[in-house]
């Protein structure tokens, strides 16, 4: 039986008595992708036979390594052939920017600029061929009444001169100042006699005393193949009608050119006039006209083409806008990408992520709506993101400030601390502040604040509710803040010296812990802890001179259960397999971390895709805060089974790999861990 790798296309030979019934399964030795056969219907059970790894493999083929029975349930495996599918991505925004103030503008302005020098052309064009059309038009006209006017002139002369014999035509002065008229510039009429009973035509009046009585097809010869256009209007005035035409000529000079005849015959007489002359003396200035035309249009194409190819001011243009979509789509798209890190962040509970767009445009708007999204409490749930901070802080607090009441819950990395609540009924604290703070977040929305203390403080600031005054009334009248300061030190105070100033118009707190000052605040400041010896000494001196009244209380530290039940830390899972994870997710992490192309950092990846994963494996939402890696360290306090968690976590992490495109590199990566842990993974259903 041949199998083939739908992978890589590696066959392989099999004994098909030897699959089970419910089949097997074997890694691909090329492409290490899990290869299942089915046991092939109408296959009797027969004796065993040799393994596989007996069978001789033919040219081409390749024997397995070894072949298990297929499991019932689903394996979780690293493979190719798993690899998810990744949603398809469209162009980027710069690539929109260039595209839109870049490539499109080029386009249009190139067809512009073409259409325009078509237009300019087709313009020039029909100026000049139209004017060349009318101005020969007009040509021939001039032409034409010439003849008709010396014919009439010609007419006259021979009727008021009937003596006058033919033969004398081009020696009579008189006559021939009618009959051979000037026609433009080298142009001239002349007159000829239709063919008689012999059947030839005789010139007696022309420019050229040559060709006086001479029979005029005798021209042929020396008019080569100028001649047919010339005979054919010469002789088209056979049937009495006039006659007119182009032909060709060829001048003293050796240039030929086209001339235009027109014959018009002398009424009652067996004479013609015919009027000639070259027809470009006439078109002559449209000529030049048309000459100068294409050479602007030359000139206008080289400067269009010259812009349009970055060789003058449209290059610099488009070299300059260039720069500035890349450089400000780089800002807009960077300034994007941040806020989508951002968005990341905040969706897998890191509520402290910075935003840092001070923008004044929409996307300044849309960082507002994040930063407030991120302060609001009416899209948390405050258990679980306490739960949250302490996996990720171990210690601190979260304020919350709502309209009209205000408070703090106090935890460390095991339970909560205290929490205290102002409102407009008063003040109180523990496990009341505590649930109305978490109940009212949810119904009202509150912005929350976040921070980390110091696990040696934050004992501390939990008790400080509880302080009790040891000393009160102190006045500067017997007191001095100074002296009041050292003797709280030297006296290891933990607690605090509640200062009034001036009648209560000002006032400060001076924190101890152990007798160390750890802080302490000024009415006039911002509200923050500042226990530098400038505010020390500022308070001291406005006492001296306004006067005060200081009250000293002594904290009382306790690790104790003030608000809520600890959140206890089971161990459920055994160390072995808990360590085995610690190694998958850490080999994964170094992984991510040496990969330039990956911007975001692994914790923030793998909690996105725990939060995609949470519908099926509850305990991996990082809200709930029953599974924590931090430090290559897990901690997991959930009810799921070994396997469960083991499963949820590989298939989080196979998800991920194929998502980055790093599929087959961690399985390459993760085939020692896969062999040091064989025995458990064999015992999850789990094959690599």
């Amino acid at each position: 039986m041949i199998v083939i790798c739908e992978e890589c296309g590696k066959k392989y030979r099999i004994d098909p008595a030897k699959i089970p019934e419910k089949g097997a399964r074997f890694k691909c030795k090329s492409c290490s992708n899990v290869i299942t056969v089915s046991k092939p219907e109408g296959t009797s059970p027969e004796p065993p036979l040799p393994s596989p790894t007996q069978i001789p493999a033919q040219e081409g083929e390749e024997r397995p390594v070894a072949a298990e029975p297929a499991e019932q349930k689903k394996p979780t495996s690293i493979e190719k052939s798993q690899k998810p599918r990744q949603k398809p991505k469209g162009l980027g925004l710069r690539t929109k920017m260039a595209l839109l103030f870049v490539l499109i503008p080029v386009v249009l302005i190139a067809v512009a600029g073409v259409l325009y020098l078509w237009q300019l052309n087709t313009l020039a064009s029909d100026i000049t061929n139209v004017s060349s059309k009318v101005v020969t038009q007009i040509a021939e006209d001039v032409i034409q009444q010439n003849a008709r006017a010396v014919a009439k002139q010609c007419k006259l002369y021979l009727a008021s001169h009937p003596k006058l014999k033919k033969e004398n035509y081009n020696n009579d002065q008189e006559f021939k100042k009618s009959a051979v008229q000037k026609v433009g510039k080298s142009g001239y009429t002349a007159l000829y006699e239709l063919p008689g009973a012999d059947g030839i035509w005789r010139t007696w009046a022309h420019a050229n005393s040559k060709i006086i009585g001479i029979d005029m097809s005798k021209l042929k010869k020396p008019l080569g193949r100028n001649f047919p256009g010339f005979w054919k209007v010469y002789t088209g005035v056979k049937a009495g009608k006039e006659s007119k035409g182009y032909y060709t000529w060829k001048d003293a000079d050796g240039r030929v050119r086209d001339k235009f005849m027109v014959c018009t015959p002398i009424k009652g007489t067996p004479y013609v006039v015919a009027s000639t002359t070259y027809l470009d003396e006439f078109t002559q200035p449209v000529k030049h006209m048309e000459a100068r035309a294409k050479k602007y249009l030359t000139n206008t194409r080289n400067i269009v083409f010259g812009i349009m190819g970055g060789t003058g001011i449209m290059g610099g243009t488009l070299i300059l806008i260039i720069l500035i979509v890349s450089i400000y789509g780089t800002k807009l798209t960077g300034r994007i990408k941040s806020l989508t890190d951002v968005a990341d962040r905040i969706s897998v509970g890191e509520l402290d992520a910075e935003i840092k767009i001070k923008s004044k445009d929409e996307l300044g708007d849309l960082a507002e709506a994040i930063s407030r999204m991120q302060d609001s409490s009416y899209y948390l749930d405050i258990r679980k993101l306490i739960e949250h901070y302490q996996g990720e802080l171990g210690s601190g607090a979260i304020y919350l400030k709502g309209p009209g009441e205000e408070g703090a819950i106090f935890f460390d990395k095991e339970e909560i601390l205290d929490g205290v609540l102002q409102d407009k009924n008063g003040e109180c604290g523990g496990k009341t502040a505590v649930k109305r703070l978490m109940d009212a977040a949810g119904d009202n929305s509150f912005v929350i604040d976040i921070y980390g203390i110091d696990p040696d403080k934050i004992y501390f600031w939990a008790n400080v509710r509880g302080a009790k005054k040891i000393y009160k009334n102190l006045s500067t009248e017997f007191t001095d803040l100074e002296g009041l300061i050292k003797k709280m030190g030297a006296e290891k105070l933990t607690g605090y010296i509640d200062i009034s100033i001036n009648n209560g118009e000002e006032s400060g707190l001076i924190f101890y812990s152990n007798g160390e000052i750890i802080g302490g605040s000024y009415s006039r400041g911002k509200g923050e802890l500042n226990g530098s010896k400038e505010s020390q000494k500022l308070l001291i001196e406005k006492t001296k001179k306004l006067g005060g009244v200081f009250h000293v209380s002594e904290i009382t530290l306790t690790k104790g259960k003030n608000a809520g039940e600890p959140i206890e830390i089971r161990e459920g899972s055994s160390s072995n397999v808990l360590t085995a994870l610690e190694e998958l997710l850490g080999i994964f992490e170094r992984m991510i971390s040496s990969k330039k192309k990956i911007k975001t950092d692994f914790n923030t990846l793998l909690k996105k895709k725990f939060v995609e994963k949470a519908d099926r494996y509850v305990f991996l939402d990082p809200f709930a805060g029953e599974f924590r890696y931090l430090d290559r360290k897990i901690t997991f306090s959930g009810d799921a089974s070994n396997e469960t968690l083991v499963n949820a976590l590989i298939e989080s992490v196979e998800d991920l790999a194929g998502e980055l495109g790093i599929l087959p590199m961690l399985a390459d990566r993760l085939a020692p861990w896969s062999q040091k842990y064989a025995k458990e993974l064999e015992g999850f259903g789990i094959n690599y």
